[in-house]
């Protein structure tokens, strides 16, 4: 049983599960083993989900990152579903004879065939595809109308401009997709004893970007009146996750080996791209300002 929480900060996932916090991923420390994780260096998301999905270095596997250079020439497509050189292990296992269930693991391409089912980008972080997509196809279908579409998502774009109610708003839609995930993901696990179990909830990201500067009193964009409404986002989905994971868990008999992990964290943001417009506008005075076009 692979559990994968993503974008999720290991200093706090260590720091609040050592506090009783996080009570599941305490509970796995206390019985099992934890270590650090360290992504492929230089590369993005896309290469850090790549390599833990194939289980090799993104130079065999070709996914550095969400684009890929077209060789011969300058451009750069994005990285398609055929571009990856390597098969997923859940493919390898199905060829074996394995009975496989894989729940939205990011970046990943859908399988032609697979022996088991796939469900890709419905709650995910940086979905690659307009809708879901699964294997058998109905799948997705099937999955929607039972448990519903993705909530609305401000994942993909840049930090938003929300007052308490629209941040609360935002952290509400998380709290509801991780419900969402584990009702889902213990469905799957009640039709069958799987060989392979593998999911991903992507809420500890999209709280990550847009939460870090109201969990950290220090973060110069932090608003004390908003963190007042909301609590720490990052907390809140961490927690949410730790207790769907419990739950997960509880499904697995006593020779599951479980494995919850993060291929990548989260941190501060001080990069300038804010300051962007204000540059713009003392350099180039005569030009009429974005709110203007």
């Amino acid at each position: 049983m692979l559990l994968g929480m993503d974008g999720a900060n290991p200093d706090l996932l260590l720091r609040w599960s050592d506090e009783g916090l996080l009570p599941t991923l305490r509970s796995l420390r206390e019985r099992g083993m934890a270590c650090r994780l360290e992504g492929p260096p230089g590369c993005g998301d896309d290469g850090a989900w790549a390599t833990a999905y194939t289980g090799v270095w993104p130079s065999t596997h070709g996914r550095f990152y969400s684009r890929r250079l077209q060789v011969g020439s300058y451009k750069l497509p994005m990285f398609g579903d055929d571009d990856l050189r390597h098969e997923p292990i859940w493919s390898t296992l199905s060829r074996a004879g394995r009975r496989v269930a894989v729940i939205d693991v990011p970046k990943s391409p859908p399988p032609q065939s697979i022996n088991g089912v796939y469900l890709g980008d419905w709650l995910v972080h940086g979905r690659i595809h307009r809708e879901p997509v699964s294997f058998p196809e109905d799948f997705a279908s099937e999955t929607t109308a039972r448990f519903g579409p993705a909530p609305e998502s401000l994942c993909q774009f840049y930090q938003p401009a929300l007052d308490a109610q629209g941040y609360e708003a935002m952290f509400q839609r998380l709290d509801t997709a991780t419900r969402m995930k584990r009702d889902m993901c213990l469905s799957v696990l009640g039709r069958e004893p799987w060989d392979l179990f593998f999911a991903v909830f992507k809420e500890s990201h999209c709280a990550g970007h847009h939460g870090w500067h109201l969990h950290d009193p220090h973060h110069p964009a932090h608003s004390a009146p908003i963190a007042a409404v909301t609590g720490n986002p990052l907390l809140r989905a961490y927690r949410a996750i730790d207790a769907a994971l419990a739950e997960l868990i509880a499904q697995a008999d006593a020779d599951t080996t479980v494995l919850v992990f993060s291929v990548l964290g989260m941190g501060p943001n001080y990069g300038l791209s804010d300051l962007l417009p204000q540059i713009l506008t003392v350099l180039f005075p005569s030009l009429p300002s974005p709110d203007e076009r």
